[in-house]
């Protein structure tokens, strides 16, 4: 087949924020609702979010590629056990604190990031998660006026939330749950998920497939508490916030033209161009919902991502020995692992983007090695299909082709080149 160079489309799904890009101005503020002289050291957060090699700031910087910083400080704890309130504040409360205390200008903040001393137990653990976020920048009323920012709360002293020098063993990373909510806080709405179709990579009945929420364990946007391989968010959500595009090259967006393109993909941490591609669906490929009767969920576009074991990708590495160490009782399919019980991620990985008001809202990981990796029950032995273990070698590798008639789309791993780029052929 000849192929033709297809005119890139510069065109996005949303208009980003420009809130996400560029310097942070980021207030870091602890209120103590104990006052129990329990509550865990400053300098640890400071060190975990703007110092230490593997923190949060240098994660952001990473994963924007460069295009988004933080710049802030940790402030004093504030006692507040007057307050009679032993679990979160309100976001009026918060601020309003904040300014009573004379503690800083909130004027001149883009990004607060609030941990409390607190009580999470009983109802306030049952009805209040150890961390979440607005989803971007908010505007509040207050007694000096209006100020515009974004609020993360978290649970001080929770193991998730709790920062570890040099790095959480299981993310690589000083704190995932600060990371993940500071995601949301740049402006990400949704999660990264799953998409599970049986024996089918994709299917355009909905009922034969199932969605694992936050359960993408290649992206940080994909929760907290497992080993993680890889943290970089997924394309989609890249994009939403303006540090991929077409602008730089760093997106290169296909749309069905009848034609074919070999792409060199970059590694997903690399800084520059053809770090992504993403081809648009004029068939959208439907994803089950909670609620059947009123569902509208469907995958508009895909992203080929070629994560390799780099910086915050750097877990990928452990992966392909060590995987039964992670993840408890996995068992491989013969099908799939005769010889060699070694996981492979020298491939590609395809991701659909879901799209709500122009913005993406959740990316779908999807397993073009279905039904190759189980879960083992201790309790009976019995051997059970489990969405996480089987999404965890969703790598097309070279020699591979992922197919999808009703797009009439086919995308072809063919090889790594001696650049340690992924060569990619797309027919669409």
């Amino acid at each position: 087949m000849k192929y033709l160079i297809l005119s890139i489309v510069f065109l996005s799904f949303s208009v980003f924020s420009q809130d996400s890009v560029g310097e942070q101005r980021t207030a870091v503020v602890f209120f103590d609702l104990l006052e129990d002289g329990k509550e865990p050291s400053i300098e640890l957060f400071q060190k975990a979010i703007f110092n230490e090699s593997k923190s949060v700031n240098n994660y952001v910087k990473e994963v924007s590629h460069q295009k988004a910083w933080l710049v802030g400080k940790t402030y004093p704890w504030l006692r507040l056990k007057g307050l009679g309130k032993t679990c979160y504040l309100s976001s009026n409360e918060v601020l309003e604190s904040i300014i009573q205390n004379k503690l800083l200008d909130l004027t001149k903040v883009d990004r607060l990031l609030v941990f409390n001393h607190m009580n999470h137990t009983g109802e306030c653990a049952k009805n209040n998660s150890f961390g979440f976020s607005t989803h971007g920048k908010e505007t509040y009323s207050t007694s000096i006026g209006e100020v515009k920012l974004s609020l993360a709360q978290f649970s001080a002293t929770n193991r998730f939330v709790l920062p570890k020098l040099p790095v959480q063993s299981l993310t690589n990373i000083t704190s995932s749950v600060i990371a993940h909510e500071l995601g949301h806080s740049f402006g990400a709405t949704g999660h990264s998920n799953i998409l599970d179709c049986g024996k089918d990579v994709v299917s355009f009945d909905r009922s034969k497939c199932t969605q694992s929420a936050i359960a993408d364990m290649f992206t940080l946007m994909g929760g907290e508490g497992f080993y993680r391989p890889s943290l970089h968010f997924s394309a989609c959500h890249k994009e939403e916030l303006g540090w991929i595009g077409t602008k730089d090259e760093s997106l290169i967006v296909l749309n069905k033209e009848g034609s074919s393109r070999r792409i060199k993909l970059r590694p997903f941490t690399t800084v520059g161009k053809n770090v992504s591609v993403r081809i648009n669906l004029e068939g959208p490929l439907p994803v089950p919902c909670v609620n059947p009767n009123n569902c509208t969920v469907a995958i508009q576009s895909l992203f080929l991502e070629y994560r390799t074991a780099r910086g915050f990708d750097e877990n990928i590495s452990k992966l392909p020995l060590e995987s039964s160490r992670y993840y408890n009782q996995i068992v491989m399919s013969p099908e799939f692992y005769q010889a060699s019980k070694e996981i492979k991620t020298n491939g590609i990985q395809l991701r659909g983007g879901f799209y709500k008001n122009d913005k993406c809202m959740t990316s779908y990981n999807l397993d073009v090695t279905p039904e190759s990796l189980h879960y083992r029950n201790p309790q009976n032995n019995e051997v059970l299909s489990y969405s996480l273990y089987d999404n965890l070698d969703s790598f097309l590798l070279p020699g591979m082709t992922f197919t999808e008639s009703v797009n009439g789309l086919s995308i072809s791993m063919k090889e790594i080149d001696k650049e340690g780029n992924a060569v990619v052929e797309i027919q669409y």
